[in-house]
């Protein structure tokens, strides 16, 4: 999803802060902001769900990673929401793990698509990836650019955004989950 011209620099802040979840992550072994190299992976037979093969695939092997720079954090297990339960993701989707603000990173089994769900209210559902795949390799770049120029941070933000729209151009709507890093990255937030 392509912006008409640059955007300005410094991003509003878009985040609610919650500090009981940093909390919680942070009795987790967490540190928040730290990159969590390791991943989660989920055997085969544990899965059932994905029908897609490439996305069993890459939950079995590749995995997700167990904490991105304190913006994503993968579930233990995979689940589906409970059956009939007013409040929660429906049935279609199998949770993958939690933003920082405790929305629900969900795999959505008929398209394959990763979705963010926030589970409070009007449960607002955004596209973060296409793909499994692809939400795969944003995360790998972001990463990889960790942490983010602290001389520069506008610069980092719009070098990390060509990139990820280079990967999915589809990844990047107003207020989702990638905007909103980038956000935080053309603050200064993940600097170093």
């Amino acid at each position: 999803m392509r912006r008409d011209g640059p955007r300005p620099h410094p991003r509003p802040r878009r985040h609610r802060r919650r500090p009981a979840l940093l909390t919680s992550i942070a009795g987790r072994g967490c540190e928040t902001g730290q990159v969590e190299p390791e991943t989660v992976t989920h055997p085969p037979e544990a899965l059932g769900r994905p029908a897609d093969p490439a996305a069993r695939r890459l939950l079995a092997e590749a995995g997700l990673p167990r904490a991105l720079i304190g913006v994503f954090f993968a579930a233990d297990r995979l689940e589906p929401p409970p059956a009939g339960t007013p409040g929660i993701v429906p049935a279609d989707h199998l949770v993958l793990g939690r933003s920082r603000e405790g929305d629900l990173l969900c795999l959505h089994l008929p398209s394959g698509e990763v979705l963010l769900v926030e589970p409070r209210g009007l449960m607002e559902v955004s596209l973060v990836n296409t793909t499994l795949g692809r939400f795969l390799e944003c995360a790998a770049l972001v990463r990889d650019r960790y942490p983010f120029s602290f001389a520069d941070p506008g610069g980092a933000a719009d070098a990390l955004e060509a990139a990820l729209e280079a990967l999915d151009p589809a990844c990047l709507p107003a207020d989702g989950f990638w905007d909103c890093l980038l956000s935080d990255i053309a603050n200064g937030d993940h600097s170093g």
